[in-house]
């Protein structure tokens, strides 16, 4: 079950989404607050670098380690990249994390120009 609700920051109130992570054992399995545009903005990287989504987690560094179907999750929003990976995707697009995880920001509108596919 998603439950929306605002978080006030100060004085700037940002929307958020709680969604239960993980299976009780592990950190009480309490729901905790997940960025609701995060998705949207890894998909955006990618499509901005004209890249497939293998092409992206060759890009990124993680080939060797995550399944090319993960970025799917990850754009979907049914997954959450590890950190490692969101810095790899930030360090790609030439924006701070904050960027991707603050869904009061968004992405610049030009990002870096288009790769060459390989």
């Amino acid at each position: 079950m998603i439950a929306r609700y605002e978080m006030v920051r100060g004085s700037v109130q940002a929307n958020c989404s709680v969604h239960p992570v993980g299976g009780g054992l592990l950190m009480g399995g309490a729901a905790r607050i997940k960025a609701m545009r995060l998705a949207e903005k890894l998909r955006q990287i990618r499509e901005a670098l004209g890249l497939s989504q293998t092409e992206i987690l060759k890009r990124l560094g993680f080939d060797d380690v995550i399944a090319y179907q993960r970025i799917s999750n990850y754009e979907l929003g049914t997954g959450e990249p590890p950190l490692p990976v969101l810095l790899a995707y930030a360090r790609l697009a030439g924006v701070s994390t904050d960027v991707l995880i603050d869904d009061e920001l968004d992405l610049p509108s030009k990002l870096p120009a288009k790769s060459k596919r390989s």
